[in-house]
């Protein structure tokens, strides 16, 4: 398992253990990978600040962590732009529908936290 296959794996682990709050994990060169679990549907998106994401680098982040060729793909084409007051973040997101889990109550942890870093895809976009 690569490194940025095992970040991946953390992350899925971490939201599918608490619900509702969103994961991340920034990487080398301003790069941030981050997981949402809403409503049955996992959404993964990749994101720089101020740069887009080169080609080469979105197939590795889908192939490290997995994506489904049926994935659904925002933008389907290109890349978001979220200004910031101090630097722009691009962004791809990758969503596709996950069979529902029977999750046990946790105590929520200090690695708990919602991202809000409005980087996930509206649900009707």
């Amino acid at each position: 398992m690569s490194k940025l296959s095992a970040i991946y794996a953390k992350l899925v682990a971490d939201v599918k253990a608490l619900p509702g709050y969103d994961q991340a994990h920034n990487l080398m060169n301003g790069a941030r990978i981050a997981v949402r679990l809403r409503d049955n549907l996992q959404t993964v998106t990749f994101s720089r600040g101020d740069v887009e994401l080169g080609a080469v680098e979105l197939d590795t982040f889908k192939t490290h962590c997995a994506i489904p060729e049926h994935a659904r793909r925002i933008p389907a084409i290109g890349q978001n732009l979220v200004p910031k007051t101090v630097r722009a973040r691009y962004y791809v997101a990758f969503q596709w529908a996950v069979e529902p889990e029977t999750q046990a109550a946790l105590v929520l942890g200090p690695g708990a936290r919602n991202s809000g870093d409005e980087l996930f895809p509206d649900e009707e976009g």
